[in-house]
């Protein structure tokens, strides 16, 4: 019985080794054929060739090429090929055709797999350049009656007709991502997507319900997720993707509508109204974990709420005077100084490095916020009811009820005015991504 034992132990032993002996623990290889060395530089619109050869002492199995910002997580493209025989040659063309991929130092990354599992992979590094920011058109929305319309300024200084729809104005989004005009309607509670290119109808997106006053409130743009939070005073705000489709929603509090939003990179903040009362809030609501975080009362009349480093800037009326207030990530929420304290506000909008346009009742002025205040600007009376920031032009636009303005940032002075419809309710600037 031992010498049986013993040689069913030695029969195991060398059918073990005879299969170790067999794995395949070769590397398979690949080489970079195209790009032929490191930072090769591609512009819009180029085609980037990538040619490897590949080979294996037995079997190939799959390639896999993968080419991505070493700044963020932008990619540029992903591809995989499965591979058979122990040798090849692969050419994969990627297309640089996305307008909004940051500038830069990409990698190539090429990883072959052979049969067995195993892995080898070999880098290559390139260079993009980043598409410059453009201005696309400066437009106006019109709404008399039933009738919309969206007008662009042309180089004459007059506005030519670009769309057309029907329907009652309530809100207005430019989303040069997607280049697409959102605007609301207030009475069917709809979105028309517009499709700034073509300057046509793309789609639309509507709410269903009973209640007789139903409109849409406000619309804003995540970019981060890009997704755009639209609120309708039926209640839930909606989750939209490109050409309106409906990716989620957020419930509120019971018996609680939105009015105004606004968002800062994971923090979306809704203002939102008590059916049947005088009773407001603040809404903190987490993109990120889809959780109400926070919920904070509010005293008075909110005119604006505008985004501030990690949270917000509110401008409340209380008493007659127009308070400045910082909202805070953590819900807390403080007083900060400001020079102009007793004029109501129509809008305020963020410009650049940290400075704030601000529409009050005798002119726009700039500021900018924070422990203490920088105040310019002059009196340059314009009671605007819509304000625009052009980052390629470095300008500001103002529409009041007879004119667009030109404001130059340095002095807050006009440099030069275009007239407009009586009908005129808003401006919008196109960037081209």
């Amino acid at each position: 019985m031992k010498k049986y034992i013993l040689f069913l132990s030695t029969a195991v032993l060398l059918f073990l080794a005879s299969c170790d002996k067999d794995k395949d623990e070769t590397l398979p290889q690949v080489t970079f054929l195209l790009p032929s060395s490191d930072f090769n530089t591609y512009t819009f619109q180029d085609d980037i060739n990538v040619r490897l050869e590949v080979n294996d002492d037995q079997a190939l199995q799959l390639l896999t090429v993968r080419i991505e910002h070493n700044g963020s997580n932008a990619i540029l493209g992903v591809q995989n090929k499965s591979l058979s025989g122990a040798s090849d040659e692969v050419l994969l063309l990627f297309p640089f055709d996305n307008i909004h991929l940051p500038g830069g130092t990409y990698t190539i990354s090429a990883t072959v797999e052979d049969a067995a599992g195993n892995t080898k992979s070999a880098f290559r590094e390139l260079s993009l350049f980043e598409v410059p920011l453009e201005r696309e058109s400066i437009g106006i929305l019109r709404s008399s009656g039933n009738s919309l319309s969206a007008d662009t300024l042309n180089s004459s200084g007059t506005f030519n007709p670009a769309w057309s729809g029907t329907g009652t104005f309530s809100t207005l989004f430019m989303s040069s991502y997607f280049q697409e005009l959102l605007v609301g309607e207030a009475d069917n509670a709809s979105i028309q997507f517009v499709n700034t290119q073509t300057w046509q109808n793309e789609s639309g997106f509507q709410v269903t319900s009973g209640i007789g006053e139903d409109q849409i409130r406000d619309i804003v743009f995540d970019r981060e997720r890009l997704l755009y939070y639209a609120a309708f005073f039926e209640g839930p705000i909606r989750i939209l993707g490109e050409n309106g489709v409906q990716k989620g929603s957020i419930d509120l509090p019971l018996n609680y509508r939105p009015i105004r939003l606004s968002v800062n990179e994971n923090i979306l903040m809704v203002q939102a109204a008590q059916v049947g009362s005088n009773n407001q809030v603040l809404i903190q609501y987490n993109a990120f974990t889809g959780i109400i975080e926070q919920t904070n009362a509010i005293e008075g009349e909110l005119y604006a709420m505008v985004p501030f480093e990690s949270g917000f800037l509110l401008f409340r009326g209380e008493g007659g005077n127009v308070e400045l207030e910082r909202y805070s990530s953590n819900g807390f929420i403080t007083n900060l100084p400001w020079l102009v304290s007793n004029e109501a506000i129509s809008e305020v909008i963020p410009l650049e490095n940290g400075f704030y346009a601000v529409a009050h009742e005798d002119g726009v002025y700039l500021h900018q916020f924070g422990t203490s205040v920088f105040f310019s600007g002059s009196n340059n009376g314009i009671e605007a009811q819509d304000l625009a920031f052009d980052p390629v032009g470095n300008q500001l636009y103002a529409l009041d009820g007879a004119a667009l303005h030109q404001i130059v940032l340095s002095s807050g002075s006009i440099i030069q005015s275009f007239s407009v419809p009586a009908d005129a309710q808003e401006v919008f600037i196109q960037l081209n991504k």
